[in-house]
């Protein structure tokens, strides 16, 4: 068993001298996060990984997968709706996001509205980015185009299999010389799992239900009960405190300003805000950030 710790002077050398290998902008702390993870499972000589990438797609690990189960059973008039409708308000409402009938009624609206959930391309044609190895034959995507649930699942692969996302990956492999291995991309998983009904993924308002049925007795209590925890350092608070000159030297100087255009007093606001823990500004301060450090890397030298 390995244990990683991560101090904010590591970021802070980390994070100025990345961008001599990545050539485009890290999106979230999450991917600074694994490429610290990647380099230090690199530097102990493992040369495969065995990654989840694809698997909330899959197995409607998404919170918003709720709501398109119910949108099916809805739109198809089951009589699992009720049922479903009832165990999602009492598991998953609470002060600050109530769930109940009128919640529900909003989002089948607005879905009805969006034409995009009727027009998804083949499943193949994203998963060939994750595995070019993958075989392409697959069948006709009419059967899933039906199902609202399994149409945001395509959707999803499709926001996280293509883009800077995948970029990110591919970068991170690179530089560390690691391959990076996905099961639940395999294609001829994703068949089966599409052609599975909706009550063997989401029961009860419980999502990666067969997975958890299958997993149940095979894995310590401890680890299946706990709760999904993303993978996040406390940037947000580093940010006020070990990293609280990284961020303002940077932001607040008048190259960064300019060539983000933002206006000086509205960034020292952000930065009131955060600081008395009014808003958490941490998302953004990230990205204007690196933003800022790759146009220096990238763009100052060409």
């Amino acid at each position: 068993n390995y244990k990683f710790i991560f101090k904010p002077k590591n970021i802070e050398d980390e994070i100025l001298k990345i961008y001599r290998d990545f050539d485009h902008p890290i999106s979230t702390v999450s991917f600074f996060g694994f490429q610290s993870i990647f380099k230090i499972i690199s530097n102990l000589g493992y040369k495969n990984i065995f990654s989840g990438y694809g698997a909330d797609a899959a197995n409607c690990g998404y919170y918003d997968h709720y709501l398109y189960n119910l949108a099916d059973l809805f739109k198809k008039k089951t009589s699992r709706f009720k049922k479903e409708l009832e165990f999602w308000i009492k598991k998953h409402s609470t002060s600050e996001f109530p769930k109940n009938i009128n919640v529900f009624k909003n989002f089948y609206k607005d879905l009805n509205k969006n034409l995009t959930i009727t027009k998804t391309k083949p499943l193949s044609n994203y998963l060939t980015y994750i595995n070019k190895n993958l075989d392409k034959k697959f069948p006709n995507s009419d059967f899933y185009q039906e199902n609202i649930l399994n149409n945001f699942s395509i959707n999803c692969l499709q926001c996280t299999s293509i883009g800077p996302s995948k970029d990110t990956d591919q970068t991170i492999d690179l530089i560390n010389s690691i391959n990076t291995i996905s099961p639940f991309s395999n294609i001829s998983f994703m068949n089966i799992f599409l052609s599975l009904k909706n009550v063997q993924k989401i029961n009860n308002a419980e999502n990666k239900y067969i997975l958890k049925k299958i997993y149940k007795n095979k894995i310590s209590k401890k680890i299946f009960s706990s709760p999904k925890i993303g993978f996040n350092m406390p940037l947000n608070e580093w940010i006020n405190f070990e990293l609280k000159d990284l961020f303002m030297d940077h932001l607040l100087s008048k190259d960064c300003l300019e060539k983000i255009d933002i206006n000086k007093r509205k960034m020292e606001l952000l930065f009131k805000e955060h600081k008395s823990l009014k808003e958490n500004h941490m998302m953004l301060f990230w990205q204007i950030l690196n933003f800022y450090l790759w146009q220096k890397e990238w763009l100052n030298n060409y």
